[in-house]
Protein backbone atom coordinates (compact mmCIF):
# COMPACT_ATOMS: atom_id res chain seq x y z
CA UNK A 1 0.00 0.00 0.00
CA UNK A 2 1.58 3.44 -0.94
CA UNK A 3 1.29 6.08 1.87
CA UNK A 4 1.88 9.86 1.80
CA UNK A 5 5.28 8.69 3.57
CA UNK A 6 6.78 6.71 0.48
CA UNK A 7 5.50 9.66 -1.52
CA UNK A 8 7.67 12.11 0.22
CA UNK A 9 10.86 9.68 0.51
CA UNK A 10 10.97 9.31 -3.00
CA UNK A 11 10.63 13.08 -3.94
CA UNK A 12 12.94 13.96 -1.31
CA UNK A 13 15.55 10.83 -1.32
CA UNK A 14 15.33 9.71 -4.30
CA UNK A 15 14.38 12.34 -7.05
CA UNK A 16 16.29 14.74 -4.94
CA UNK A 17 13.31 17.47 -4.99
CA UNK A 18 13.22 20.24 -2.60
CA UNK A 19 10.32 19.24 -0.18
CA UNK A 20 9.63 23.26 0.67
CA UNK A 21 8.78 23.49 -2.63
CA UNK A 22 5.26 21.11 -1.82
CA UNK A 23 2.45 22.46 -0.22
CA UNK A 24 0.04 19.49 0.31
CA UNK A 25 0.33 15.45 -0.71
CA UNK A 26 -2.93 13.38 -1.04
CA UNK A 27 -3.86 9.88 -2.36
CA UNK A 28 -7.04 10.10 -3.94
CA UNK A 29 -9.55 7.49 -6.20
CA UNK A 30 -6.04 5.45 -7.14
CA UNK A 31 -3.94 8.27 -7.75
CA UNK A 32 -1.35 10.60 -6.16
CA UNK A 33 -1.31 14.23 -6.30
CA UNK A 34 1.56 16.33 -5.19
CA UNK A 35 0.58 20.03 -5.31
CA UNK A 36 3.34 22.27 -5.66
CA UNK A 37 3.24 26.31 -5.75
CA UNK A 38 2.05 26.54 -9.49
CA UNK A 39 1.08 23.11 -10.55
CA UNK A 40 -0.09 20.16 -9.55
CA UNK A 41 1.22 16.39 -10.10
CA UNK A 42 -0.54 13.51 -10.44
CA UNK A 43 0.51 9.43 -11.33
CA UNK A 44 -1.51 6.39 -10.85
CA UNK A 45 -0.62 4.50 -7.40
CA UNK A 46 1.23 1.24 -7.32
CA UNK A 47 2.49 -1.55 -5.16
CA UNK A 48 5.13 -0.04 -3.18
CA UNK A 49 6.79 -3.21 -1.84
CA UNK A 50 6.57 -4.41 -5.04
CA UNK A 51 6.20 -2.06 -7.86
CA UNK A 52 6.14 -3.57 -11.86
CA UNK A 53 6.47 -1.98 -14.91
CA UNK A 54 3.68 -2.00 -17.30
CA UNK A 55 4.23 -1.22 -21.41
CA UNK A 56 3.71 1.89 -21.02
CA UNK A 57 6.60 2.20 -18.69
CA UNK A 58 8.84 0.15 -20.69
CA UNK A 59 7.53 2.44 -23.96
CA UNK A 60 9.04 5.40 -21.82
CA UNK A 61 11.98 4.19 -20.61
CA UNK A 62 12.60 3.09 -24.24
CA UNK A 63 12.27 6.71 -25.71
CA UNK A 64 14.50 7.88 -23.00
CA UNK A 65 16.75 4.96 -24.36
CA UNK A 66 16.41 5.98 -27.79
CA UNK A 67 17.38 9.47 -27.51
CA UNK A 68 20.15 8.52 -25.01
CA UNK A 69 21.46 6.52 -28.32
CA UNK A 70 20.66 8.92 -30.86
CA UNK A 71 23.13 11.63 -28.80
CA UNK A 72 25.54 8.97 -27.70
CA UNK A 73 28.38 10.72 -29.71
CA UNK A 74 26.95 13.77 -29.30
CA UNK A 75 28.30 15.60 -25.60
CA UNK A 76 25.89 18.88 -25.95
CA UNK A 77 22.96 16.06 -26.63
CA UNK A 78 23.79 14.44 -24.02
CA UNK A 79 24.02 17.58 -21.65
CA UNK A 80 21.00 18.99 -22.40
CA UNK A 81 18.95 15.56 -23.29
CA UNK A 82 16.64 15.88 -19.83
CA UNK A 83 15.28 19.20 -21.91
CA UNK A 84 14.20 17.71 -24.97
CA UNK A 85 12.02 14.97 -23.41
CA UNK A 86 8.40 15.54 -22.80
CA UNK A 87 7.22 14.62 -19.18
CA UNK A 88 4.11 13.60 -20.74
CA UNK A 89 2.97 9.47 -19.26
CA UNK A 90 6.08 9.58 -17.36
CA UNK A 91 5.29 8.14 -13.72
CA UNK A 92 8.65 9.47 -12.07
CA UNK A 93 7.82 8.14 -8.63
CA UNK A 94 7.10 4.81 -9.58
CA UNK A 95 10.10 4.38 -12.15
CA UNK A 96 12.56 5.89 -9.64
CA UNK A 97 11.28 3.59 -6.49
CA UNK A 98 11.92 0.79 -9.19
CA UNK A 99 15.40 1.19 -9.84
CA UNK A 100 16.39 3.09 -6.65
CA UNK A 101 15.40 -0.01 -4.25
CA UNK A 102 16.34 -2.31 -6.68
CA UNK A 103 13.35 -4.13 -7.57
CA UNK A 104 15.30 -5.39 -10.75
CA UNK A 105 16.42 -8.26 -8.97
CA UNK A 106 15.80 -11.47 -9.68
CA UNK A 107 14.74 -13.93 -6.94
CA UNK A 108 16.65 -15.76 -6.11
CA UNK A 109 19.55 -13.28 -6.46
CA UNK A 110 23.05 -14.53 -8.02
CA UNK A 111 26.00 -13.87 -5.46
CA UNK A 112 29.63 -14.08 -5.82
CA UNK A 113 32.05 -16.31 -3.41
CA UNK A 114 31.92 -12.81 -1.69
CA UNK A 115 27.97 -13.23 -0.84
CA UNK A 116 27.46 -9.63 -3.00
CA UNK A 117 25.00 -9.13 -5.65
CA UNK A 118 26.15 -9.67 -9.09
CA UNK A 119 24.72 -8.06 -12.25
CA UNK A 120 23.93 -11.53 -13.30
CA UNK A 121 20.39 -11.10 -11.24
CA UNK A 122 19.11 -8.16 -13.44
CA UNK A 123 16.51 -9.19 -15.30
CA UNK A 124 17.36 -9.50 -18.64
CA UNK A 125 14.54 -7.28 -20.03
CA UNK A 126 16.13 -4.46 -17.59
CA UNK A 127 19.96 -4.61 -18.34
CA UNK A 128 20.11 -2.18 -21.56
CA UNK A 129 18.81 0.42 -19.00
CA UNK A 130 21.32 0.50 -16.49
CA UNK A 131 23.75 1.43 -19.33
CA UNK A 132 22.99 4.97 -17.99
CA UNK A 133 21.64 6.84 -14.64
CA UNK A 134 18.45 6.72 -15.46
CA UNK A 135 16.82 8.17 -12.41
CA UNK A 136 19.27 11.31 -12.63
CA UNK A 137 17.88 11.87 -16.13
CA UNK A 138 14.12 11.19 -14.43
CA UNK A 139 14.84 14.08 -11.70
CA UNK A 140 16.37 16.33 -14.19
CA UNK A 141 12.91 15.80 -16.49
CA UNK A 142 10.87 16.41 -13.82
CA UNK A 143 12.70 19.96 -12.04
CA UNK A 144 13.44 21.41 -15.57
CA UNK A 145 9.77 20.97 -16.85
CA UNK A 146 7.63 21.07 -13.59
CA UNK A 147 10.12 23.12 -11.58
CA UNK A 148 11.88 25.64 -13.75
CA UNK A 149 15.18 24.15 -12.36
CA UNK A 150 18.14 23.65 -14.45
CA UNK A 151 20.70 20.87 -14.02
CA UNK A 152 22.86 21.04 -10.47
CA UNK A 153 25.95 20.94 -10.21
CA UNK A 154 28.41 17.94 -10.31
CA UNK A 155 30.81 15.86 -8.11
CA UNK A 156 33.80 13.52 -8.88
CA UNK A 157 35.25 12.08 -6.29
CA UNK A 158 38.54 10.31 -6.26
CA UNK A 159 38.82 7.83 -3.55
CA UNK A 160 41.29 5.30 -2.31
CA UNK A 161 40.90 2.23 -0.34
CA UNK A 162 44.12 1.87 1.94
CA UNK A 163 43.89 -1.86 2.57
CA UNK A 164 47.32 -2.16 3.59
CA UNK A 165 50.39 0.99 4.04
CA UNK A 166 53.14 -0.82 4.35
CA UNK A 167 53.98 -3.54 1.76
CA UNK A 168 57.00 -5.24 3.12
CA UNK A 169 54.71 -5.82 6.57
CA UNK A 170 51.56 -7.09 4.07
CA UNK A 171 54.01 -9.60 2.50
CA UNK A 172 55.88 -11.11 5.60
CA UNK A 173 59.50 -11.64 5.97
CA UNK A 174 59.32 -14.58 3.33
CA UNK A 175 57.33 -13.02 0.58
CA UNK A 176 59.90 -10.41 0.84
CA UNK A 177 62.68 -12.20 0.45
CA UNK A 178 61.12 -14.23 -2.65
CA UNK A 179 60.01 -11.29 -4.60
CA UNK A 180 63.88 -9.95 -3.79
CA UNK A 181 65.34 -13.43 -5.11
CA UNK A 182 63.19 -12.98 -8.22
CA UNK A 183 64.68 -9.54 -8.88
CA UNK A 184 68.07 -10.88 -8.83
CA UNK A 185 66.95 -13.72 -11.28
CA UNK A 186 65.60 -11.60 -14.02
CA UNK A 187 68.38 -9.29 -13.19
CA UNK A 188 66.42 -6.07 -11.87
CA UNK A 189 69.15 -4.70 -10.37
CA UNK A 190 67.95 -0.84 -9.44
CA UNK A 191 64.31 -2.53 -8.65
CA UNK A 192 65.75 -4.95 -6.45
CA UNK A 193 67.97 -2.05 -4.42
CA UNK A 194 65.13 0.83 -4.28
CA UNK A 195 62.95 -1.80 -2.58
CA UNK A 196 65.34 -3.17 -0.24
CA UNK A 197 66.10 0.39 0.91
CA UNK A 198 62.29 0.55 1.31
CA UNK A 199 62.36 -2.24 3.39
CA UNK A 200 64.88 -0.61 5.49
CA UNK A 201 63.31 2.65 5.96
CA UNK A 202 59.53 3.15 4.82
CA UNK A 203 58.22 2.73 8.35
CA UNK A 204 59.96 5.59 9.60
CA UNK A 205 60.20 7.89 5.98
CA UNK A 206 57.48 8.55 3.91
CA UNK A 207 59.66 9.08 0.75
CA UNK A 208 60.21 4.89 0.77
CA UNK A 209 57.20 4.08 1.80
CA UNK A 210 55.64 3.15 -1.91
CA UNK A 211 52.50 2.95 -0.33
CA UNK A 212 51.73 6.26 1.02
CA UNK A 213 51.30 8.60 -2.29
CA UNK A 214 48.79 11.14 -3.73
CA UNK A 215 48.51 9.82 -7.05
CA UNK A 216 45.18 8.60 -6.46
CA UNK A 217 43.53 12.06 -5.59
CA UNK A 218 43.05 15.25 -7.51
CA UNK A 219 43.96 18.58 -5.31
CA UNK A 220 41.28 20.82 -7.12
CA UNK A 221 38.61 22.06 -5.49
CA UNK A 222 37.03 23.01 -8.51
CA UNK A 223 37.21 22.29 -12.42
CA UNK A 224 35.44 24.33 -14.72
CA UNK A 225 32.18 26.29 -13.29
CA UNK A 226 30.17 22.85 -12.86
CA UNK A 227 31.81 20.41 -11.37
CA UNK A 228 33.32 19.85 -7.53
CA UNK A 229 35.88 17.97 -6.66
CA UNK A 230 36.21 15.54 -3.48
CA UNK A 231 38.98 13.23 -2.41
CA UNK A 232 38.32 10.67 0.40
CA UNK A 233 40.68 7.81 1.67
CA UNK A 234 39.30 4.71 3.74
CA UNK A 235 41.39 2.80 6.24
CA UNK A 236 41.05 -0.22 7.59
CA UNK A 237 41.48 -0.56 11.31
CA UNK A 238 40.36 -3.72 12.15
CA UNK A 239 41.78 -7.28 10.93
CA UNK A 240 38.57 -9.66 11.12
CA UNK A 241 38.84 -12.29 8.45
CA UNK A 242 42.19 -14.14 8.11
CA UNK A 243 42.41 -13.42 4.40
CA UNK A 244 40.82 -11.06 3.30
CA UNK A 245 41.55 -8.27 6.26
CA UNK A 246 45.30 -7.25 7.00
CA UNK A 247 46.35 -5.70 10.57
CA UNK A 248 48.04 -2.00 9.75
CA UNK A 249 50.03 -0.09 12.08
CA UNK A 250 49.21 3.40 11.72
CA UNK A 251 51.87 4.30 14.34
CA UNK A 252 54.28 4.30 11.78
CA UNK A 253 56.33 7.48 11.66
CA UNK A 254 55.75 7.49 7.33
CA UNK A 255 52.06 7.35 7.97
CA UNK A 256 51.77 9.94 10.10
CA UNK A 257 54.02 11.86 8.07
CA UNK A 258 51.90 11.53 5.20
CA UNK A 259 48.46 11.99 7.64
CA UNK A 260 50.07 15.34 8.19
CA UNK A 261 50.91 16.30 4.46
CA UNK A 262 47.20 15.74 3.15
CA UNK A 263 44.95 16.01 5.77
CA UNK A 264 43.56 19.38 4.47
CA UNK A 265 43.11 18.07 1.04
CA UNK A 266 42.01 14.80 1.76
CA UNK A 267 38.62 13.45 3.88
CA UNK A 268 39.02 10.21 5.30
CA UNK A 269 36.20 7.51 6.09
CA UNK A 270 36.35 4.36 7.79
CA UNK A 271 36.94 1.21 5.82
CA UNK A 272 34.61 -1.52 7.84
CA UNK A 273 36.32 -5.16 8.00
CA UNK A 274 35.64 -8.13 5.69
CA UNK A 275 33.44 -9.40 8.43
CA UNK A 276 31.53 -6.56 9.61
CA UNK A 277 28.72 -7.14 7.44
CA UNK A 278 28.23 -10.34 9.83
CA UNK A 279 29.33 -9.36 13.03
CA UNK A 280 27.96 -5.52 12.95
CA UNK A 281 28.99 -4.60 16.80
CA UNK A 282 32.33 -5.13 15.59
CA UNK A 283 32.09 -1.54 13.66
CA UNK A 284 31.89 0.19 17.53
CA UNK A 285 35.62 -0.79 17.86
CA UNK A 286 36.71 0.21 14.26
CA UNK A 287 35.52 3.45 14.54
CA UNK A 288 37.02 3.78 18.22
CA UNK A 289 40.52 2.85 16.66
CA UNK A 290 39.70 5.19 13.70
CA UNK A 291 39.13 7.85 15.82
CA UNK A 292 42.40 7.86 17.31
CA UNK A 293 44.26 7.76 14.05
CA UNK A 294 42.38 11.16 12.50
CA UNK A 295 41.15 12.31 15.61
CA UNK A 296 37.48 12.27 14.39
CA UNK A 297 34.68 10.14 13.94
CA UNK A 298 34.33 8.80 10.63
CA UNK A 299 31.41 10.58 8.44
CA UNK A 300 31.90 8.28 5.67
CA UNK A 301 32.42 4.54 5.10
CA UNK A 302 32.58 1.85 2.26
CA UNK A 303 32.64 -1.88 3.43
CA UNK A 304 35.96 -3.66 2.89
CA UNK A 305 35.79 -5.66 -0.92
CA UNK A 306 32.11 -4.05 -0.83
CA UNK A 307 30.79 -6.65 1.69
CA UNK A 308 27.75 -5.23 2.07
CA UNK A 309 24.24 -6.05 1.54
CA UNK A 310 21.93 -3.47 0.23
CA UNK A 311 19.89 -1.36 2.30
CA UNK A 312 19.83 -3.41 6.02
CA UNK A 313 23.69 -3.78 6.30
CA UNK A 314 23.62 0.01 6.56
CA UNK A 315 21.70 -0.06 9.89
CA UNK A 316 25.36 0.25 11.87
CA UNK A 317 26.31 2.87 9.65
CA UNK A 318 22.82 4.86 10.63
CA UNK A 319 23.25 4.05 14.35
CA UNK A 320 26.92 5.52 14.58
CA UNK A 321 26.11 8.47 12.94
CA UNK A 322 28.10 7.48 9.33
CA UNK A 323 26.56 9.74 6.72
CA UNK A 324 27.48 8.04 3.84
CA UNK A 325 28.37 5.04 2.25
CA UNK A 326 30.68 4.61 -1.37
CA UNK A 327 29.81 0.81 -1.29
CA UNK A 328 27.14 0.33 -3.75
CA UNK A 329 28.24 -0.95 -6.88
CA UNK A 330 28.28 -4.46 -8.88
CA UNK A 331 31.54 -5.56 -8.49
CA UNK A 332 31.22 -8.01 -12.08
CA UNK A 333 30.68 -5.11 -14.61
CA UNK A 334 30.40 -1.14 -14.80
CA UNK A 335 26.54 -1.14 -15.03
CA UNK A 336 25.03 1.61 -12.71
CA UNK A 337 23.47 0.17 -10.00
CA UNK A 338 20.53 0.93 -9.21
CA UNK A 339 20.25 3.45 -12.54
CA UNK A 340 21.51 5.66 -10.72
CA UNK A 341 24.69 8.11 -9.87
CA UNK A 342 23.42 11.02 -8.14
CA UNK A 343 23.51 10.64 -3.47
CA UNK A 344 20.04 8.82 -2.56
CA UNK A 345 18.88 6.63 0.51
CA UNK A 346 16.69 3.74 0.21
CA UNK A 347 13.99 2.17 2.00
CA UNK A 348 14.33 -0.79 4.51
CA UNK A 349 11.65 -2.97 4.00
CA UNK A 350 12.37 -4.45 7.39
CA UNK A 351 12.12 -1.48 9.37
CA UNK A 352 9.76 0.30 7.53
CA UNK A 353 11.45 3.27 6.63
CA UNK A 354 13.91 5.10 4.98
CA UNK A 355 17.83 4.63 6.26
CA UNK A 356 19.33 7.44 6.84
CA UNK A 357 22.73 6.82 5.45
CA UNK A 358 23.16 8.50 2.17
CA UNK A 359 24.42 6.01 -0.44
CA UNK A 360 26.68 7.77 -3.24
CA UNK A 361 26.86 5.05 -5.98
CA UNK A 362 30.66 3.87 -7.24
CA UNK A 363 30.83 4.42 -10.96
CA UNK A 364 34.65 2.72 -11.49
CA UNK A 365 36.57 0.27 -9.13
CA UNK A 366 40.59 -0.12 -11.00
CA UNK A 367 40.64 -3.83 -9.98
CA UNK A 368 36.98 -4.13 -12.47
CA UNK A 369 39.07 -3.22 -15.40
CA UNK A 370 42.27 -4.93 -14.84
CA UNK A 371 41.38 -8.08 -13.02
CA UNK A 372 37.70 -8.59 -13.43
CA UNK A 373 37.06 -7.35 -16.90
CA UNK A 374 41.26 -8.44 -17.87
CA UNK A 375 41.05 -4.91 -19.94
CA UNK A 376 44.36 -4.05 -21.82
CA UNK A 377 45.33 -0.61 -21.09
CA UNK A 378 43.93 1.16 -24.41
CA UNK A 379 40.61 -0.83 -23.62
CA UNK A 380 40.82 0.20 -20.04
CA UNK A 381 41.61 3.82 -20.83
CA UNK A 382 38.36 3.95 -23.33
CA UNK A 383 36.08 1.75 -20.80
CA UNK A 384 37.16 4.12 -18.16
CA UNK A 385 36.40 7.68 -19.94
CA UNK A 386 33.21 6.44 -21.59
CA UNK A 387 31.70 5.50 -17.76
CA UNK A 388 32.81 8.78 -16.46
CA UNK A 389 31.23 10.71 -19.50
CA UNK A 390 28.18 8.97 -18.99
CA UNK A 391 28.47 9.89 -15.40
CA UNK A 392 29.03 13.76 -15.71
CA UNK A 393 26.42 14.34 -18.63
CA UNK A 394 23.89 12.72 -18.01
CA UNK A 395 23.88 12.39 -14.04
CA UNK A 396 25.79 14.51 -11.85
CA UNK A 397 28.50 12.47 -9.82
CA UNK A 398 31.10 9.98 -10.41
CA UNK A 399 33.40 8.02 -8.05
CA UNK A 400 36.05 6.69 -8.68
CA UNK A 401 38.24 3.91 -6.55
CA UNK A 402 41.82 3.88 -6.69
CA UNK A 403 43.75 1.39 -4.19
CA UNK A 404 46.64 3.29 -2.88
CA UNK A 405 48.78 0.05 -3.92
CA UNK A 406 47.67 -0.49 -6.88
CA UNK A 407 49.46 3.62 -7.76
CA UNK A 408 53.25 1.39 -7.27
CA UNK A 409 53.45 0.02 -10.75
CA UNK A 410 56.19 -2.47 -10.19
CA UNK A 411 53.84 -4.01 -7.68
CA UNK A 412 52.67 -6.47 -10.39
CA UNK A 413 53.21 -7.78 -13.59
CA UNK A 414 50.84 -5.42 -15.86
CA UNK A 415 49.52 -3.11 -13.94
CA UNK A 416 48.54 -0.08 -15.42
CA UNK A 417 46.26 1.49 -12.29
CA UNK A 418 48.61 4.74 -12.47
CA UNK A 419 48.79 5.34 -15.75
CA UNK A 420 44.77 4.82 -16.06
CA UNK A 421 44.28 7.27 -13.16
CA UNK A 422 46.70 10.21 -14.78
CA UNK A 423 44.62 9.99 -18.05
CA UNK A 424 41.49 10.01 -16.06
CA UNK A 425 42.76 12.86 -14.39
CA UNK A 426 43.53 14.75 -18.11
CA UNK A 427 40.25 13.47 -19.06
CA UNK A 428 38.07 14.98 -16.56
CA UNK A 429 39.63 18.01 -16.77
CA UNK A 430 38.53 18.22 -20.41
CA UNK A 431 34.89 17.15 -19.93
CA UNK A 432 34.80 19.26 -16.79
CA UNK A 433 35.45 22.46 -19.20
CA UNK A 434 32.11 21.90 -21.06
CA UNK A 435 29.88 21.01 -17.93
Amino acid sequence: MLTVEHIEYLLRDVLGINVQLIKNITIENERLHILFQDFKYTEPCFDFENPELTEQDFEMLDSIWNEIIKNKSNDIGLKSLYTTIQPQNIYFLKLAHYFANEHYLGKPVRLDNHNRITSNSVYRNIHKYLNFPMVDILSDIFNFNYLAINKQEGTVYFTSDFDYINLWSYLGFLKTCWRFLKHIIFLRRMLLIEEFWSYLLSKKHLSRNFMLTKSMFLFKGKIGKTLNVKNIGFLLVEKTHKKYDFKNDYKQLSFKEYLNNIMGNVSFGIHPSYNTRYNPDSLKTQIETFEQIVFELPKYSRFHYLNCCYPDDLLPLEKHHINQDFSFYFPDSLLFRGSISRPFKQWSYTMNRTINVEIVPLSIMDITLSQTLKLSFDEAQKTAQEKIRISLLLGRTCVLLWHNNGMYEPLYKKNYSRRIMLSIKNYIEEIGSIL
